[in-house]
């Protein structure tokens, strides 16, 4: 039987000792959840565990010889990493970003992961969250227009933005990842918009019934 193609989650952030990694476990726990009667949906896996063993993502920034716009298979390419990437978009029924915001933007390392391809992107179904002191709105805005506009990707609902208390900031505090997030009860207001966003994004991708 042929693996079922995976929702890949790509985490905006590397930063060790992150929120990402955190919200990340709790937006899968919820899909999982959701889905628990729906086998024939896939699973929502982190990027980073779609990678080979001997690659790694964030790539690059890596000078390829043609513009992605030209390139419509994974083999022409010229590095492994951004090969193996392009794969796993191809293959993919839709993608989840998961990302803060840094200095009123988009980080460089998300920019750069998307910004390696073009026609991989295209017409495939997106969810953005976003995550700040202010529910990182700015790069919010600016993650939409790259999607929608620069990639030809569409959206599945507007980004939801989680609003971080500060001492998940500037303090000690972070998401839990063992917990999936149940330790932390600021998610607890967001549980209702995530829930009909994956909606959203079940409707984009599922096969629709005959009636």
């Amino acid at each position: 039987m042929a693996t079922k193609p995976a929702i890949p989650l790509i985490l905006g952030s590397v930063r060790p000792n992150n929120n990402c990694d955190g919200l990340a476990s709790f937006i899968i726990d919820q899909w999982h959840q959701k889905i628990s009667s729906e086998s024939d949906l896939p699973s929502i896996v982190s990027a980073k565990e779609l990678m080979p063993p001997n690659l790694s993502l964030p790539i690059g920034p890596f000078e390829e010889p043609r513009l992605s716009h030209g390139i419509h298979a994974p083999e022409e390419y010229t590095t492994p990493e951004v090969q193996e990437w392009s794969k796993i978009i191809r293959s993919a029924p839709a993608v989840i970003i998961i990302t803060p915001q840094y200095n009123w933007g988009i980080p460089g390392q998300l920019k750069n992961l998307l910004d390696h391809l073009f026609n991989e992107w295209n017409a495939k179904p997106f969810l953005i969250i976003t995550y700040g002191g202010h529910g990182g709105s700015k790069c919010a805005e600016q993650l939409s227009s790259v999607i929608q506009m620069g990639l030809k990707a569409k959206l599945v609902c507007d980004p939801i933005q989680i609003t971080l208390p500060k001492e998940y900031i500037s303090g000690e505090k972070r998401v839990s990842r063992e917990s999936k997030g149940q330790d932390d009860a600021f998610l607890l207001e967001y549980k209702n918009n995530i829930a009909v966003a994956l909606d959203a994004l079940i409707n984009a991708i599922a096969p629709k019934k005959a009636e």
